[in-house]
């Protein structure tokens, strides 16, 4: 709440007292997005009388004020700024009406507006209503403003007291809302709700500020949340406070927030693949096997008629009958051959779904482990040298779903299955990945990682197009075709079944399919 509105009522009170009366006597920046205001009752020899600055940050990832009566300028890298408003008195100072916005009007007519509307705010000059001078260039639309566009006329609607709590009263902020929701808000009947709220603004008139710390980011509050960091009686040394450790810490805790969110969304993308493995193992245990299927059909040969599309028998394990579906153009025999092949292909398929499951098990142990780790870590480069160890971890993981070959450093993916092959193509591979496929026939989609600053040696693109082939309808041909393109020339179309991708923009590669060793 420190570019807040209520939190402005009451900075600005306790800010006019040191700044009416005293002369701008320089505007000057040596910080990228920083501008610092010195004021001052008369200028001096060496230092002027009675000084008192504005630093202003309107830096996007952290936009904040601090007030001093000292500030050692640079002696080089410094630049002055609107030098036509200096020895201008300031006559009053002054918050916009419900805005996140403080005025110091000078004597001559023109106002220094902080416009803290958080990612987009700046330093504005007016003068009889329209923009002279800006700060951050940047912010083009801020030229159209008009002073008269920061005065807003708001009341309390209590006509939305079963709405969004910030649609009560649009000048609150984030805080208010979750300190009304610890109190039950939600619960509550609306007599009961528009006491909370009345009291809620009792509490934020009063002259108590609190440093709070909420999902690893300090705040400065108006309500006394929990983690409570520090308090304060000066709304001055709140937001001085804030800014210091701001300055210091804002970027750790930033990464460290948004660190621990891709935890946690990785934590629960774990725990649903988990799930859906060990259901799909619990349906390959519980229905009745193929490799049974097989061995009744064998021991029934002479029951089968010929080209049935399905078959009643007895099942020797129940002692019950049992209904088998044939294809029609298949000897019995080959039917029964053909459940044999998928009773192999489903024995691979729980092998690999129980290594699956273990290595993502223990990814989940490193990454509660990375958590604890991440919480007291104190240095920034530190901090992002452990985020890179963390998800290189998680792109070992991924990669164990996949068939995976080296050639001189170049890593090359093949995919299982159908199913297999879209979670090659469109999660694992990045936009700059090599993809290759057997040209006009199905096969397993083919992904060689890409080197930064580095292109795709020949014998590199070969033997992978070599892989592509073995892994396809093609593995029997000596010379055949592969497709090849990069991966952001991928894409598959709604609807379309497992492995079916369409690719915008090709290669074609003669090559002869290689076995791997």
């Amino acid at each position: 709440m420190n570019n807040n509105y209520h939190f402005f009522l009451h900075l600005v009170p306790e800010l006019r007292p040191n700044l009416v009366g005293l002369k701008l006597m320089e505007c000057f920046s040596q910080d990228k997005g920083e501008m610092i205001l010195g004021f001052a009752a008369a200028r001096g020899v060496k230092t002027n009388y009675k000084q008192y600055f504005i630093r202003c940050s309107v830096l996007p990832s952290f936009p904040c004020l601090f007030l001093t009566k000292d500030y050692k300028r640079a002696r080089r890298n410094s630049v002055n700024l609107w030098e036509d408003l200096y020895d201008q008195e300031v006559v009053d100072v002054f918050v916009y009406q419900n805005e996140r916005a403080i005025g110091i009007k000078l004597e001559n007519g023109y106002t220094i507006c902080f416009k803290m509307f958080g990612n987009r705010s700046n330093i504005l000059v007016f003068k009889e209503n329209e923009v002279k001078y800006i700060f951050n260039q940047k912010l083009k639309g801020d030229r159209a403003i008009h002073e008269s566009d920061l005065q807003r006329d708001l009341n309390i609607d209590w006509n939305k007291l079963d709405a969004k709590i910030s649609s009560i009263l649009p000048t609150l902020g984030k805080l208010p809302a979750i300190y009304l929701k610890e109190r039950n808000w939600e619960n509550e009947n609306l007599e009961s709700k528009k006491q909370l709220f009345t009291e809620m603004l009792a509490t934020i008139k009063q002259p108590k500020f609190y440093l709070i710390k909420q999902n690893h980011i300090l705040k400065l509050s108006l309500l006394p949340l929990v983690d409570i960091e520090r308090e304060f009686d000066s709304s001055i040394d709140a937001i001085n406070s804030y800014f210091i450790y701001g300055l210091k810490n804002f970027s750790i805790d930033r990464e460290k927030e948004l660190l621990l969110k891709e935890i946690e969304r990785e934590c629960k993308s774990i725990y649903s693949y988990i799930d859906k493995s060990e259901a799909r193992l619990n349906e390959l245990n519980t229905s009745t096997r193929n490799q049974t299927l097989g061995h009744i059909l064998m021991a029934n040969l002479h029951l089968v008629p010929e080209r049935a599309k399905e078959v009643v028998l007895t099942n020797y394990e129940t002692d019950l009958p049992i209904s088998i579906k044939l294809k029609e153009d298949l000897s019995p025999q080959k039917n029964a051959e053909n459940y044999y092949r998928k009773a192999k292909n489903e024995q691979l398929e729980k092998s690999n779904i129980e290594s699956n499951i273990a290595a993502r098990m223990e990814r989940l142990v490193s990454l509660e482990e990375s958590r604890d780790e991440i919480e007291k870590i104190e240095d920034l480069k530190k901090l992002r040298r452990f985020k890179l160890e963390v998800f290189q971890e998680k792109i070992h993981v991924a990669a164990e779903q996949f068939k995976s070959f080296e050639i001189d450093g170049y890593m090359i993916y093949v995919g299982r299955n159908a199913k297999n092959n879209d979670e090659l193509s469109l999660k694992f591979a990045k936009k700059n990945d090599l993809w290759l496929h057997a040209r006009d026939v199905s096969g397993s989609h083919v992904v060689v990682k890409h080197k930064p600053g580095h292109k795709f040696p020949n014998h590199v693109i070969e033997y992978a197009g070599g892989l592509a082939l073995y892994f396809s309808k093609r593995k029997t041909e000596s010379l055949a075709p592969v497709i090849y393109t990069e991966k952001k020339y991928i894409r598959k179309i709604k609807g379309s079944s497992d492995g079916q991708v369409i690719v915008s923009k090709e290669s074609v590669l003669m090559t002869s399919p290689i076995k791997p060793e």
